[in-house]
């Protein structure tokens, strides 16, 4: 079981990543959530 956390907490930072990038690379007036998960395909 231990090694589906670790694989599970790995999964989650990446997205937090995926989703600071961006985020850091959207037009100024920001993005809607729905646009972030389209662009990230989720």
């Amino acid at each position: 079981m231990e090694d589906a956390y670790i694989l599970a907490q790995d999964a989650m930072a990446k997205l937090r990543s995926a989703i600071y990038l961006a985020i850091k690379e959207a037009p100024r007036e920001g993005l809607k959530n729905a646009q972030i998960g389209r662009s990230l395909g989720i």
